[in-house]
């Protein structure tokens, strides 16, 4: 009996010393994984506060760039500058001192100063045609002051009917172009003595030029008097053959209100291109006097003036002119 408990014994010792060696590799083992993972959760922890804190150095300002914003928005509003160029106009750069600082009081009493003329000098891209510098200037505006959403539903109406009418006239110059193509055409059959057969005009139908009415002069006592001088054409007619454009169609400006009720007088200089169809497009205000009072509704009178084309080698085409507006108070 005792030599088979000494045996067993024997036999249990190492089966002991197994067990706990077992256990204590599994314990070890189970000790790095978890000092892994918190080593592994504390560099994600460090490396997320890194990119914060590279993100916000980036996007953080000085008040040294904030007095360089406001001085840059300033200048370009001394230059008239209002919505463009691009990253270099007052509204603009306000805007973006308020992104700096949403309460800073400079930037908006600027903004809401300078409002009036923005919305006018869209109004005025509008007017020259200019769809991709309306449609910025625009978006600028929603931006600078989100409550004006009357005025500005009305400029965004304006601009897509301006779409509208400009792919009218786009349809009416390759319906012109088509024309002249079949006259070319046939004077050669002519002169060939063969009878081919015309060109075919394409089947899409050319839609409507919307034509935009006269704005009626505004009654008042005395009577304003905005006044025009004749039409200067940039370049002279070249030859005999050749006939210079001709105005058809004069639309007298309206006298602006607050210069009315101010007793203000003044004029506009402008340039403009007559097309080949006699119409007026690329309007620029290039000096008037005084400043923006009646550039709004030169342009917007000379805008609706028609002309017969210049006409060259017997063909229409393009010409540059200049014209002069004066707004002076009758009696």
């Amino acid at each position: 009996m005792s030599a088979t408990k000494s045996s067993s014994k024997k036999f249990l010792l190492p089966v002991i010393v197994g067990i706990v060696f077992l256990a204590a590799a599994g314990y070890i083992v189970m000790g790095l994984v978890s000092k892994e993972d918190v080593t592994a959760q504390n560099d994600a922890a460090a490396g997320v506060q890194a990119v914060a804190r590279a993100g916000a150095s980036e996007t953080q300002a000085t008040p040294e760039d904030l007095q360089r914003i406001l001085a840059e928005a300033k200048d370009a509003n001394e230059k008239a500058q209002l919505v463009s160029p691009e990253g270099a106009n007052a509204v603009e750069l306000y805007l973006k001192a308020l992104d700096i600082d949403s309460e800073n009081r400079i930037a908006k009493d600027a903004l809401n100063e300078i409002m009036p003329y923005a919305i006018d000098r869209a109004d005025q891209y509008i007017s020259e045609g200019n769809i991709p510098q309306a449609e910025r200037a625009l978006m600028l505006l929603r931006k600078a002051d989100p409550s004006s959403s009357v005025i500005l539903t009305t400029l965004a109406g304006k601009i897509e009917n301006l779409k509208r009418i400009q792919s009218s006239r786009d349809a009416e110059q390759q319906a012109l172009i088509l024309a002249q193509q079949q006259q070319a055409q046939q004077r050669a059959q002519e002169q060939a003595g063969t009878a081919a057969p015309p060109v075919t005009p394409p089947a899409a139908e050319t839609p409507a030029v919307p034509v935009a009415k006269p704005t009626p002069p505004v009654a008042s006592t005395p009577k304003p008097t905005p006044t025009a001088a004749p039409v200067t054409p940039v370049v002279a007619t070249a030859s005999a053959e050749d006939r210079n454009f001709q105005l058809t169609r004069k639309v007298e400006a309206t006298y602006p209100q607050r210069a009315l009720r101010q007793r203000i007088e003044g004029w506009v200089e402008l340039t403009f291109t007559v097309t080949a169809t006699g119409d007026v497009a690329d309007i620029k205000v290039i000096d008037s006097q005084p400043r923006r009072e009646f550039d709004r509704e030169a342009t917007r009178a000379l805008g609706q003036w028609k002309f017969k084309p210049r006409i060259t080698n017997g063909k229409p085409v393009s010409a540059s002119a200049r014209q002069r507006l004066e707004f002076k108070l009758g009696g």
